[in-house]
C-alpha cells in the first residue's frame, strides 16, 4: 500500500514555506512545515516512499533519505491527515524526534528542518459561550444565559 493523503472534509491553504490544513470533521488546524507539506502533497496513492524522498531532496536541495519520509508520514498519520499509509518497515523501528535529529544528517541541520506537523484544536463557537451557574441572577430575554440544562426562572430572574 502506498501513502495517500486525506482530501475529504479538509480545507487547505498553501503558503510560501508552509501549508495550513483545517480538518472540518475534528475541528483541528494543522500547520505543515515545508518538508512535511512536500511529503503530504505527494501522497497520492501512486508515488512510492523512494520517489517521495527523491522529490523532497530535489525540492529542498538537501540530501534526504527514506527515513525522513517515514518520519513525516508518522507525523501526518498522528494528525489524521492520511487516508492510507503503508506499515513502517520493521528495520526502521519507531523514529523518535531525538533519533531523527541524530540520524538524518544534512536534512536535520538544513533550513528545511525536520518534517513537522503542528496541531491545535479549534473549538466550536458554542464552546466559547459564557454562562451563569444555577442561582445566579439572569435577565430575560437578553443577557448572559444560564448554563444548560438550567433556564432563567421568569419570576425570580435567577438561573434554575
Amino acid at each position: 500500500m502506498l501513502p495517500r493523503a486525506r482530501r475529504d472534509h479538509i480545507i487547505v491553504r498553501e503558503l510560501p514555506r508552509e501549508t495550513l490544513v483545517y480538518d472540518l470533521e475534528r475541528h483541528t488546524a494543522h500547520c505543515l512545515n515545508e518538508a512535511a507539506a512536500i511529503v503530504w502533497r505527494h501522497c497520492d496513492g501512486r508515488t512510492t516512499i523512494r520517489e517521495i524522498a527523491a522529490i523532497l531532496e530535489d525540492e529542498v536541495g538537501v540530501p534526504v533519505g527514506e527515513r525522513v519520509v517515514w518520519f513525516a508520514l508518522d507525523r501526518l498519520r498522528k494528525a489524521r491527515l492520511l487516508s492510507a499509509q503503508p506499515d513502517l518497515p520493521a528495520r526502521l523501528g519507531r523514529i523518535s524526534r531525538r533519533q531523527a535529529l541524530k540520524g538524518f544528517g544534512a536534512a536535520a541541520s538544513a533550513s528545511i528542518l525536520l518534517p513537522a506537523v503542528l496541531t491545535i484544536v479549534a473549538p466550536r463557537a458554542e464552546a466559547q459561550v459564557s454562562c451563569l451557574p444555577s442561582g445566579s441572577p439572569c435577565t430575560l430575554p437578553l443577557g448572559t444565559p444560564c448554563c444548560l440544562p438550567s433556564l432563567c426562572n421568569p419570576i425570580t430572574l435567577h438561573c434554575m
